[in-house]
């Protein structure tokens, strides 16, 4: 095979790669159960987050599903 045949077959693998996982990410929204807008609900319930909240900011709260938070000791 040549180099450019070579890279042409890499893409199509890639190309399916990407759709596989397209579909996945459409399976796992589908199995999401929980309150509807809870992140944003809690953060803006929460005296240390919610000043720092815009309105702006809330169309894309409402799509949170799953935040994880890491807390460091102060240096």
């Amino acid at each position: 095979q040549s180099d450019s045949e070579k890279e042409l077959e890499m893409s199509n693998d890639l190309d399916k790669v990407k759709i596989e996982g397209e579909d996945k990410d459409k399976e796992t929204e589908a199995e999401v159960k929980g309150l509807h807008e809870y992140w944003l609900t809690a953060f803006k319930n929460s005296p240390s987050i919610q000043e720092m909240i815009e309105e702006n900011d809330e169309p894309i709260l409402k799509h949170l599903i799953n935040v994880k938070a890491t807390t460091f000791a102060d240096p």
